[in-house]
């Protein structure tokens, strides 16, 4: 089983854009994505106590459900 290490920041933050990277940071998220992508990873309780937020400019189902299913 692999470990999944935190992601979050030590202060809250918000991702809008690719551009708000450094690309250190970046490079550590496409890490911990690949990570995840391992099915051997266990990440069930990745999301356990935080709160998220989705906000769609445009209607559009597939992009709410497919979200929707992957934070449920």
């Amino acid at each position: 089983m692999n470990a999944v290490t935190p992601f979050a920041p030590t202060k809250t933050t918000n991702l809008t854009r690719i551009s708000d990277l450094t690309p250190e940071r970046l490079a550590r998220l496409l890490e911990l994505a690949e990570v995840m992508k391992d099915p051997a990873t266990r990440c069930d309780d990745v999301l356990r106590d935080r709160a998220i937020a989705l906000i769609f400019e445009q209607p559009s189902t597939r992009t709410r459900v497919s979200f929707g299913a992957a934070i449920a």
